[in-house]
């Protein structure tokens, strides 16, 4: 019985693992995301954050 519960929660982990990835891969063909340009736009990003972080603290 324990055995049986293991393997089906590992099953299943599984296979919310592979619908989790099938949805992303889906998802990057549809909007045909650039993975260069979104990792380029980290540093921006940070660089947004911090300085909206200064505004705000500066009121």
């Amino acid at each position: 019985m324990q055995g049986n519960f293991f393997a089906v929660k590992r099953r299943n982990s599984m296979m919310y693992g592979v619908l989790l990835l099938v949805l992303t891969l889906v998802a990057i063909i549809i909007t045909k995301y650039n993975v260069v340009k979104g990792f380029t736009s980290i540093p921006k990003a940070i660089d947004w954050a911090i300085s909206n972080f200064i505004q705000m603290k500066k009121r």
